[in-house]
């Protein structure tokens, strides 16, 4: 399914995630006007996939005085999302951001401030939430459709880190980066907690675990267990996996275990809700399928139409997004996961402090 958008956008970044939002854009009818990275072969690569040749640039400062467009997607590292979605918000531009919103809770608070005075449409990218199953589950669990939230648990396991591993800004806390599992996927898990249940967290305990002190990085970037005669020791500085601990402001508790070096594991997200009066499920493996059940039921399965993979969850969140009318404006519903993304940067954070006070709660 598409829509009629002729919306014009920019793309910030040229990697991976920069083509899943291409093709996304293309499929609902916008136009990419620009493409910026300062690796100019990325952009052109990403440029030729383009139905109309976009404009290539190194610097997002840089972009022609004429080029006509209305948002501006920011695909490149979280550290640097300040600087580009403050730079555009002033110019009066829509945003779509990869996800978190920032790794600094201060910026987080000021983009908030920002689009809230401009009334600017801004989207952050936690693309779960637009599983046609996520939304019959909060719409469900709202309605309290199996009794009052007693307890959501969760667990999110990849690969992605397990030696051997491309070397990146992910590895880098002095780049701001001092959450590595928690800000990359325990995020996610957060997000569905926070869509699932329209609840707000009140405390926050974690404690981290590093599967390796040292890795050993060699010259084409990659890391490694073990050293050879042309690596370099790198001390690792955030967590492979952590557990969270949140509660929320009904009283409801809330478990998450994530893995970044699960062997095995490509990409798997589950949460589960014990509620009052039954039970509910969702796996991104299976993702068309609810898992659910009364008080002392047999858990049965509904299959809502076709498996859907992450390009669709893209799909849907900018079939919602776009198209932007002549002079778009911040919705509630927007507003609300605004204000959710910035609560996820503070929760985030709190994780940090948390496990450096040894797992105590923390008030949010």
């Amino acid at each position: 399914m598409t829509n009629t958008s002729k919306n014009k956008v920019v793309i910030i970044g040229a990697g991976f995630i920069a083509a899943t939002h291409l093709t996304a854009l293309q499929a609902v009818g916008c136009q990419i006007a620009a493409i910026v990275d300062r690796n100019t072969a990325a952009a052109e690569k990403l440029a030729a996939a383009c139905r109309q040749k976009p404009v290539i640039c190194t610097d997002y400062r840089e972009l022609p005085a004429e080029l006509e467009y209305e948002a501006v997607h920011i695909c490149v590292a979280p550290a640097a999302h300040y600087d580009i979605a403050t730079y555009f918000l002033n110019r009066g531009k829509a945003l779509v951001l990869e996800k978190p919103l920032t790794l600094v809770p201060e910026e987080a608070l000021s983009l908030q401030k920002t689009a809230v005075e401009r009334q600017l449409p801004i989207l952050i990218c936690y693309n779960n939430r637009y599983y046609v199953a996520n939304r019959q589950i909060s719409t469900a669990l709202q309605a309290k459709k199996w009794g009052e939230v007693l307890l959501l648990y969760g667990t999110y396991e990849q690969n992605f880190h397990l030696p051997p591993t491309p070397y990146s800004w992910r590895f880098a806390p002095e780049k701001g980066n001092y959450e590595r599992a928690v800000s990359e996927i325990a995020s996610h898990l957060i997000d569905l907690v926070q869509y699932w249940t329209g609840d707000k967290v009140n405390k926050v305990s974690a404690r981290f675990i590093k599967r390796r002190q040292v890795l050993y990085r060699s010259p084409q970037g990659i890391l490694l267990d073990q050293p050879t005669p042309t690596t370099v020791p790198l001390n690792i500085g955030n967590e492979d996996i952590a557990q969270i601990n949140l509660q929320l402001a009904s009283s409801a508790l809330v478990n998450l275990l994530v893995s970044e070096v699960s062997s095995g594991q490509i990409n798997s997200l589950n949460l589960t809700a014990i509620c009052s009066a039954g039970r509910v499920h969702w796996s991104n493996l299976n993702s068309a399928c609810i898992d659910e059940s009364g008080s002392k039921e047999i858990d049965s399965s509904l299959t809502i139409g076709m498996q859907e993979g992450m390009k669709d969850s893209y799909l849907a969140m900018f079939q919602k997004f776009y198209p932007l009318s002549p002079q778009p404006k911040l919705t509630s519903e927007q507003l609300n996961a605004l204000n959710g993304a910035v609560e996820n940067v503070l929760i985030c954070r709190k994780a940090y402090e948390s496990n450096i006070a040894d797992g105590a709660y923390l008030d949010l």
